[in-house]
This record gives C-alpha cells, sequence and structure tokens, in this order.
C-alpha cells in the first residue's frame, strides 16, 4: 500500500475550498487494510490549542467528496462519538464505545456481517431511524439471559431498538473492550442525541491498492480510537416562520421554546407567532409569513380540519413545510410533495395509559367489582390526538379481558382548571365509583389531582390517575405518587425531528404520497422510571 499518496489524495480532494480548516490525519495498518480518520484541524481558546478535533468544520458532504475523489479509498464514514449511560428495564450500563456511522462503518470496522440480527440499512441512516446494533459485553450487561433483539433500549431518554448483535472482537491492542459497543446510524446521534443538524463529523476511510472494491475490508481501530465528537454546527441561515395553535398550552410551549433554541443555535432568523386558538387568525399569521418571503414554515394547526385550506396555501407559494403535533390525513398531505408531519401516534400514547392502568396490583379494580369504572376527561373531541387517546386507553383495558364502565366523558379543552371542574362535579356526583381518571393530558390531569385531594380521595390507594405529556409538573406527582402515572410525549425530540426534517426540505427533497409522517415513540413514566425523566 503507498500509504503517502492516498494521503495527498485525501488533502487534495478537502482542501479545494480554500476556506477550508487544517486536516489532522491518522492511519494505521491492519490485517491487510489501512484505516484513516481524517479529523478538523485544531483551534485556539485563550491561549490554549484544543488540538485536532478542536475546529467542528468537517461536515457528511466532505466524507462523500473523499469517497468520490479518492480513487484509492474503497469505503469512507462520516464518524460521530456519543457517550452516557444506556438503561434497558430497571438495568443500566455505560459502554466504552457508543459511535454512530454510515453502513460503510460497519463494513470497515468488519462488522457488517452479525453475530445475530441485521446491521442497520441506508434508508435508517437517512432517516435518523431510533435502530442500534449492540456488542456482547453490552447484551450481556443489559440483557444477561434475554434475547436483545427487538428490545428497547434508552440513550439519554432516547429509546432505541436493538436490530443485531455485533460478533465477537475481544479487546483491542490497547486493552478495550471492542464488544463494549453500541453503534447506530450516525445520523441518528446527531438529530436524536445532539439535537443537531447534518454537522460536522470525523472521517473514516478504508482504502487498498486493489483497483477493485473489496467486498468487506477489514479497519484499523484508529477510527474508533480517534474520532472526535462533534458538538457544534454549521449555520445553516434562513428565515423560518413558525405558527403554534396556542400559547397557553403547556405542551407547546415546551416545544416551541425547543423549536426556538435548535432553530437559533443553527443560524436560522426564527419568527414565532400565537394563533390564540383562533383558525382564522392562524391562516392570517400564514399569509404573512409567505408575503415576508419566509424560507421554510413548521406550523401546528389549530383545527386539524383546515388541513386543507392550510395545504394548499403553502402549495401555491412553494414554500417547504412541516406540520407537527395534531396530524392530517395521508391523503390530505399527498397533495404537496414538500409537505412532511412529524409527531407522534396518538393511538400509542392512548395505550400506554391503559396500561399504566393494567400494571397496578388489581388492574384498575380498586373495589373488586370485576369492572373498572372510569371517567374521561378528552382534550378537543375535533383533534384526532384527543379521539385516538380516549379510544385506545380503554381499548388497552378490553383487549386485556378486562371490563369497563364509563361514568362520564367530558371535554376539558386540555385546560387544568377545566379538568379539575370536570373532575370536582364527577367525584360529587358518583364518588367511590370512580375507580379511574383518565386525562388525555398533564395540564387537565393536574387539575383532576387538585380536585382529588379536594375530595379527600389518594391516588394510587382508592383511586388511579393517568395523563399524557411527562410535563416536570406531573413527573413531580408521579414521583410524590400523587400520580399513578404518565406518558412521555417527547417535546424535544419533535422538535429536534420538525428542524431535520425541515432541512431535509430545503435541501430538495420531497416526500411521497403515504411516506408524509415521522413518528417519535412515546414513553410511559411510572413511580419506578420517573427519576430517569427528571
Amino acid at each position: 500500500m503507498k500509504f503517502l499518496p492516498l494521503l495527498k489524495t485525501c488533502i487534495k480532494a478537502l482542501v479545494r475550498n480554500p476556506m477550508r480548516a487544517a486536516l489532522t490525519i491518522l492511519g494505521i495498518a491492519s490485517m491487510g487494510a489501512d484505516t484513516l480518520n481524517i479529523r478538523p484541524g485544531a483551534i485556539s481558546k485563550s491561549g490554549v490549542n484544543t488540538g485536532a478535533g478542536g475546529r467542528a468544520s468537517l461536515t457528511n458532504a466532505d466524507c462523500e467528496a473523499i469517497a468520490k475523489d479518492c480513487p484509492m479509498v474503497l469505503r469512507a464514514t462520516p464518524v460521530v462519538r456519543a457517550s452516557g449511560q444506556v438503561i434497558y428495564g430497571n438495568k443500566n450500563w455505560s459502554p466504552e464505545t457508543v459511535e454512530g456511522g454510515s453502513v460503510e462503518y460497519l463494513k470497515i470496522k468488519s462488522w457488517y456481517d452479525m453475530d445475530r440480527g441485521q446491521p442497520f440499512s441506508e434508508e435508517d441512516v437517512e432517516q435518523a431511524r431510533r435502530v442500534c446494533v449492540i456488542g456482547q459485553t453490552v447484551a450481556r450487561e443489559l440483557f444477561g439471559d434475554e434475547d436483545p433483539l427487538g428490545k428497547d433500549i434508552r440513550i439519554k431518554n432516547v429509546m432505541f431498538k436493538v436490530i443485531g448483535i455485533l460478533q465477537k472482537k475481544g479487546a483491542n491492542m490497547m486493552g478495550r473492550d471492542q464488544d463494549d459497543s453500541i453503534i447506530l446510524p450516525w445520523t441518528s446521534i446527531r438529530y436524536r442525541l445532539q439535537g443537531l443538524g447534518g454537522g460536522s463529523a470525523s472521517t473514516s476511510t478504508a482504502a487498498s491498492e486493489s483497483t477493485a472494491p473489496a467486498e468487506s475490508t477489514s479497519a484499523a481501530e484508529s477510527a474508533a480510537e480517534s474520532a472526535a465528537e462533534s458538538v457544534t454546527e454549521a449555520t445553516q441561515g434562513g428565515k423560518v416562520g413558525v405558527c403554534i395553535y396556542t400559547f397557553d398550552d403547556a405542551f407547546m410551549t415546551t416545544y416551541r421554546n425547543a423549536l426556538q433554541e435548535i432553530l437559533e443555535g443553527k443560524g436560522y432568523e426564527v419568527t414565532i407567532v400565537d394563533g390564540n386558538n383562533d383558525q382564522a387568525k392562524q391562516n392570517e399569521q400564514i399569509n404573512t409569513f409567505i408575503t415576508q418571503g419566509v424560507d421554510a414554515l413548521i406550523i401546528n394547526p389549530v383545527m386539524t380540519s383546515a388541513a386543507d385550506q392550510i395545504i394548499s396555501t403553502v402549495k401555491g407559494a412553494d414554500v417547504p413545510t412541516v406540520l407537527i403535533n395534531r396530524e392530517p390525513t395521508a391523503d390530505q398531505m399527498s397533495a404537496y410533495d414538500k409537505l412532511v408531519y412529524v409527531g407522534c401516534d396518538a393511538a400509542q400514547s392512548g395505550t400506554f395509559q391503559g396500561e399504566l392502568i393494567l400494571d397496578t396490583e388489581n388492574k384498575g379494580d380498586i373495589n373488586g367489582d370485576g369492572k373498572v369504572s372510569y371517567i374521561m376527561i378528552q382534550g378537543d373531541p375535533e383533534n384526532i390526538d384527543a379521539q385516538l387517546r380516549t379510544e385506545y386507553s380503554v381499548k388497552a383495558l378490553t383487549d386485556a379481558g378486562v371490563e369497563v364502565e364509563q361514568l362520564d366523558l367530558q371535554r376539558g379543552d386540555w385546560d387544568r382548571n377545566k379538568g379539575q371542574e370536570i373532575c370536582q362535579n364527577d367525584l360529587a356526583k358518583y364518588g367511590d365509583q370512580i375507580e379511574v381518571v383518565f386525562c388525555n393530558n398533564d395540564d387537565m390531569a393536574i387539575g383532576a389531582l387538585q380536585a382529588i385531594q379536594a375530595a379527600g380521595r389518594t391516588v394510587n390507594k382508592d383511586i388511579y390517575l393517568v395523563g399524557v405529556d411527562a410535563l416536570d409538573a406531573a413527573k413531580n406527582e408521579v414521583a410524590n405518587g400523587n400520580m399513578t402515572g404518565t406518558v412521555l410525549n417527547d417535546a424535544k425530540g419533535q422538535a429536534t425531528q420538525a428542524v431535520a426534517s425541515m432541512e431535509e426540505l430545503l435541501g430538495g427533497k420531497t416526500f411521497e404520497a403515504n411516506h408524509q409522517s415521522v413518528y417519535v415513540d412515546y414513553v410511559k413514566v411510572t413511580p419506578d422510571n420517573v427519576k430517569d425523566f427528571q
């Protein structure tokens, strides 16, 4: 292998842009192949040189340029590192390596052929899917004798599904356990864990003197040992208009704050407006944004029934648009290919609420009469999330063979005061008959809790109470034993994905009909795991 020509070729490909930062390139020969780790150059802060990797200037485009312009390079991959505790059930572990790469990463590391399961795919990388492959040390420490395949693990409160078990490698020449590893799509680390876009990363390349691509390439461990963690993001720029259905909604307040932080952190000029729960007003706001020449829109519709009009408006103006929180139908969205919805599967949140009740010692049947008698405090019946949470929370019980009795169902409009009022009136009317209080969101659940306590009832003793959103106030009440549980509606995760989808649209991506919805999973929050979310 002629190392020097390869080195020169890689540098030449990267410095085509005279503004490009200096590079540090490290290499090592191993098992008949060479691996280069290409890292950004150093910068000085307060007179201190940060060393190689201090300047976060490399992007995935650089990786693609190396693969394209360097004929001696067989494979190239971005490399992004993360760290932190990994949790499964009541077990936790801190792996030596949590790294992200492309499909080529697994091939460079000679890990593409799994011991069990399958590697992540190109589509997994493109969609920043929450999937991972794990080493055998991680599998043993987290799962013991249990099969890890198909199970969900949590990294920094983000759920990832285990789809493959890496082949055993043992210790490297540095003495590090290579099997103590979790490998994810690099985009999943960038978007899901770091809350960033497609910014800087290290680049690993595998090269050979052979003119024909090898089926697989053995990689030197320097790729893993020297990879630099990316913690900054290149400025994107551009104007973004954000429409929120109302600023009074506690969950959407968390969501819009996360949106603003992420967008401004990327250098976008952001304007966020309050629709005041008035669809006509929001329509005017959308038209104003279009007149002002925004580059993209993020819209939380006041009414899903108005989706046709909203979509027609943004399509007519050719503005890339992300809809959030309230999902139109697939038929409605199919009218415009520069439109994507980012949210959660509301049916899942309802199912999780029901499962929280099923997980109680008596499956919700406090008085032992053979049925669960409940009241349902619904958000807005016109809202699809409210409809699905209402339906599926009860369906989870009936699917498990539990008989149910609905004592009352009333509209609470997602409002704490209304939740308190409805629960207060129902407690006065039905008294001890009420065994479970279902609330479509946490704000109404907090209101219901106030009514329950005022009536002298005790949650988890003579009544159960569940909500959705995992607001800080609700998590505190779960921790204190005053709520049976809640369901995490991951505002930051959704905001991160909304921005990522917006940037895909700005980059020219279009979405085909029936492939325009991107979902972020809910998570059950119970007294046993609530500390993980506080």
